[in-house]
């Protein structure tokens, strides 16, 4: 269908469009530095500064003249274009208009799935979890990634186990710590699932008694 959406003119661009809008710039450059070479240097006295206004004037008014007619001259040559690009952008919005509900239904149903995923791994995390239940809630260990569709549903649920394994590992760890309040560095742990900051603040309760 968008193969067959093809723009086509009925002339050639290049036939169309002119090389260069020809004036008489050379003339018109020379008369206007011949003209202003009386202005160059020039210095009013206090009796002379209505004399400067009137020049001042003269020159403004020159170039809005100037000015006006190029104005005048690119309105011209820019409404065939103008023309051309309301023309498009109206193509353009009937297809946006089209491709926004398709992209809704897209969305709809990319988030559906992500939804059902969602429930399988939340499903698989009650499953395993067992008797963390109430200290790690699945929000603590969830990644969004899981939810794309390049991640496989065996791939996140082997996280989860690696993550669980990686628990255990912390545990057994802080069981095997002396002159401590395990339950307190156990529930200290939790709060993050960080081994490292749990032994930190092992070390420094340690410290804390050796004062």
């Amino acid at each position: 269908m968008a193969n067959e959406l093809t723009l086509v003119l009925e002339q050639d661009i290049e036939k169309l469009t002119p090389k260069l809008i020809a004036f008489n710039n050379e003339e018109l450059l020379e008369a206007v530095n011949q003209k202003l070479k009386s202005y160059e240097g020039i210095s009013y006295t206090d009796d002379q500064i209505g004399e400067a206004k009137k020049d001042r004037a003269q020159l403004n008014a020159f170039a809005k003249a100037l000015n006006s007619e190029r104005l005048r001259i690119q309105k011209i040559y820019l409404t065939p274009m103008d023309n051309f690009k309301s023309k498009v952008d109206e193509v353009i919005a009937r297809v946006n208009e089209v491709d926004g509900e398709i992209d809704r239904q897209v969305k709809d149903a990319e988030l559906k799935k992500q939804e059902e995923k969602r429930a399988e791994i939340k499903a698989y995390f009650n499953e395993v979890i067992g008797e963390y239940k109430d200290l790690v809630p699945i929000e603590k260990i969830f990644k969004s990634t899981w939810l794309n569709v390049s991640v496989s549903l065996k791939l996140v649920k082997t996280e989860i186990d690696g993550i669980l394994a990686s628990i255990n590992d912390s545990l057994n760890a802080i069981s095997s710590l002396e002159d401590c309040d395990q339950d307190y560095i156990r529930a200290y742990y939790f709060r993050t699932l960080d081994l490292t900051s749990a032994l930190m603040e092992y070390q420094r309760m340690k410290k804390v008694r050796q004062d």
